[in-house]
Parts: C-alpha cells; structure tokens; sequence
C-alpha cells in the first residue's frame, strides 16, 4: 500500500513538473519582417507605384522614399504603418532633374524609422525617358480639293507639344501649338484649298520633343469612276456546305453594258 502510494505520487510530480515546464517557458517571439517592392525600370514623369508588406510591427514605422539619398535628398513620398499585419502602396513619380538624364541608374532610398532606432534601405533601378503612345486616324485616306481634313489624336499623356501638317513639298500648311488632351484624345481639323497640292500630305505630332507620330493621307484630283464592280455570295457558309457559288459583276458608266 505504502509503495504503491508513493509511486502514484512520483507519477503526479512528474506530471506538475511537466505542466510547470512548458508554462514558464515561453515560445519566442516572432521577429518583424517586411519586403519592399518597387519597380526595377522607372519612366521619368510617369506615375509608379512603392509597396511594402509589413509583418509582427510592434511599434509605429515611418517610411520615406528618397531619390539620390546624399545627392538630391528628393523625398518622393512618405507613409505611416500602425497595424501588426499591413499591406500598403503608395504612389510615387521622378521628376525632371537637372544633372540627371536618363538613361541612367539611380538609387532609391526606402528610410525606416522607429521610435527606438531606424536604418535605410538602398535600391539601384534603371531611369528611363517617358514612353508615350501616339496614334493618329483619319475619317478617310483620300481627300479632293475643298474638303476638310479630319482627324483624331490620341495620346497617353494629357499635354501634347506643337502639332503640324505638311504638303506634298514639306511645306507647313498649319500648325497646333500647346494642344492639351484632357481625356487623352482630341479632334481637329482642316480644310483644304480649293486648289491645293496634289500628293501625299502627312500630319505631324510632337510631345516633349521626343515623341513623334506621323500619319498619310493623299489629296488628289476628282475624276469620274468609270465603272464599278461587286461581288454577290452567300451570306453563310457552313462546314457541311460543298459547293458555293460565287457572282461577280461589273458595269460601265460610260456605256450600257453590264459584264457578269
């Protein structure tokens, strides 16, 4: 009796032991950890985005992103994380600087700051010129003498430098100047003389004197059509259909006769 007594109560201090081990011994705190991502290609002018996802904060960080930090010390844009677990981006956009010209690499400081101490983060990226896309149409690719010229521009960015059109002998026939495009497209147009240059005319569109667009279009003389032709087939062909038969026709204006 007393042995089995005094075995039970080894097995119960065992287990107090046990229970007392893994309540004072605490599991380690998770450590902070973060990753900044950020483009490794920058257009100049051209609007960016700085993210930052952020984990096990324990007290408030305030993040600056600096161009050139030592240099230009140019503060691109700041932000405040309060939350344990946050997520956040922020826009951010080079401007023209005068001792930078791009193509070139730069740096990107991301400066970490908290109550107690802070530390930077530096980044090389590559800075490139702004790409913008400039198209340009037409209503119509030939054009007789007298009519007006219409066309359309678009363009990604909201500003478009002069603007011109050119005849046959490169000569300017009109000009657009500061021309902005507030929804990023715009309309214009022109009307010919009532005898102007027969040829190929070209309009002409600058931005930022970097970007050029160039679009065709002729102007030539009107002459009478001296005959037509259309084509007359089945408006549906399916994939069992084995034979079709197709009609071509032509006419002449000048005479009262119809080939088939």
């Amino acid at each position: 009796m007393g042995e089995s007594w005094q075995h039970g109560k080894n097995i119960f201090l065992l287990l107090l032991l046990s229970v007392l081990l893994r309540t004072t011994v605490a599991a380690p705190e998770p450590k902070l950890q973060y990753v900044a991502v950020v483009p490794s290609i920058i257009y100049m002018e051209t609007p960016e985005n700085f993210c930052i996802q952020i984990n096990n904060l324990k007290e408030t960080v305030n993040l600056t992103l600096v161009l050139e930090p030592g240099v230009q010390n140019l503060i691109l844009n700041e932000m405040t994380i309060k939350e344990k677990d946050a997520f956040q981006c922020v826009p951010f956009q080079v401007p023209r600087v005068s001792n930078i010209f791009p193509p070139s690499e730069i740096i990107l400081q991301l400066y970490v700051k908290f109550p107690s101490h802070s530390f930077p983060v530096n980044k090389r990226v590559q800075l490139e010129k702004p790409k913008h896309l400039l198209f340009i149409q037409t209503d119509k690719p030939i054009y007789r003498a007298g009519q007006q010229v219409q066309f359309r521009i678009v363009s990604m960015d909201k500003d478009l430098r002069p603007l011109k059109k050119k005849d046959p002998r490169k000569n300017r026939v009109f000009q657009w100047r500061d021309v902005e495009l507030p929804l990023g497209i715009i309309q214009l147009s022109y009307s010919l003389s009532s005898d102007p240059l027969l040829g190929t005319f070209k309009v002409v569109v600058e931005e930022d004197s970097t970007k050029v667009a160039e679009y065709d279009f002729d102007v030539d003389e009107y002459v009478v059509p001296k005959f037509e032709v259309w084509i007359n087939a089945p408006k549906l062909i399916t994939v069992t259909t084995e034979e079709i038969t197709i009609r071509v026709c032509g006419r002449f204006f000048d005479r009262n006769t119809e080939v088939v």
